[in-house]
């Protein structure tokens, strides 16, 4: 069974990348290294992404099915002042339902795609069915961890936006925002990475996860600051596209126009942060390196050594 956990042979260091060499040092080569482990099993990457993006699909389109019609009535009603409070309520409830969903779908997904990846990077070979079995027993430490992560990125971006708002000067309200974003970039990297230890570590799991997060960092923070600002900057494209296409009300596009536009949309902001989280799995083993320690994934019975990576 899946669930009885065996420990698996230790992976002495250097590892090799998939072209035989060593890895690559740097924020380039830890992002091709992620791209890399996508051709590496692209059956259990093709799967898991289909067995996430399915019910993230289903869910656009109930969206627009159950909360459109209701979102065109309660703005016709916000425009000529006659707005029924029943209405509102109504799509409050709808909307608050629709986003506790995508979050949880979002947070499973987070878990099959770091988990995944490790699997991968440690040349092992996993079933879907085998890693659905893994993330069910294993979800309650990185639930914890993303819990704090949501609370602390709420706490962070609502006294941020306190005091550049009690900034009267223009240029120090500019120079405010800035480093506050660029402060959050590092606490993004920290969080992201303190989430993947709570995936791949026992008994790791909140504010542990993060600091022993901040202690993998060690010599690496601005790699790991350079790090999420690219991937943030990868995904701008794409935020805005998504940003866009949530808030436009169109209604000369049809059901199925506005259904597409919205799950591709949805689709590609979900990728993006996908492949951040996989980024940071490269990142997290690289971490381990640095600091001499050994890779050491365990997997249960049923799961094999596979030469994945050309020698």
């Amino acid at each position: 069974m899946a669930s009885e956990v065996l420990s698996s042979p230790a992976i002495t260091l250097p590892r090799t990348s998939t072209d035989g060499s060593t890895p690559r040092p740097g924020v380039v080569g830890t992002i091709r290294e992620a791209i890399e482990l996508l051709a590496r099993n692209p059956k259990l990457m093709i799967q898991t992404m289909l067995l996430i993006f399915s019910p993230f699909s289903f869910l656009v389109l109930l969206h627009y099915v159950l909360a459109g019609p209701l979102m065109e009535k309660v703005e016709d009603g916000y425009e000529r002042s006659e707005l029924d409070p029943r209405d509102l309520r109504s799509f409050v409830g709808i909307e608050s339902v629709f986003f506790l969903s995508s979050c949880i779908i979002f947070f499973l997904g987070m878990l099959l795609i770091v988990y995944g990846s490790a699997v991968i990077y440690n040349n092992k070979s996993i079933s879907l069915k085998q890693l659905v079995s893994r993330i069910k027993s294993t979800w309650k430490k990185p639930f914890i961890t993303w819990f704090f992560v949501c609370i602390l990125a709420i706490l962070y971006w609502a006294l941020a936006l306190v005091i550049v708002r009690c900034v009267n000067l223009y240029v120090w309200s500019w120079t405010a925002g800035i480093l506050a974003v660029s402060l959050y970039l590092f606490l993004a990297a920290l969080w992201s990475l303190g989430l993947v230890v709570s995936v791949l570590e026992d008994d790791v799991s909140g504010p542990k996860a993060f600091l022993r997060a901040l202690k993998l960092m060690r010599c690496k923070k601005m790699e790991a600051f350079r790090l999420m600002s690219m991937l943030e900057l990868m995904s701008i494209p794409i935020y805005i596209v998504f940003y866009v296409t949530s808030a436009d009300d169109d209604n000369k596009l049809g059901v199925l126009a506005q259904f597409a536009f919205g799950a591709a949309a949805t689709l590609l902001f979900c990728t993006a942060k996908f492949f951040s989280f996989m980024v940071f799995t490269v990142f997290y083993y690289e971490c381990r390196q640095n600091h001499g320690e050994k890779i050491d994934l365990e997997l249960g019975q049923g799961y094999k050594m596979v030469p994945t990576v050309a020698q």
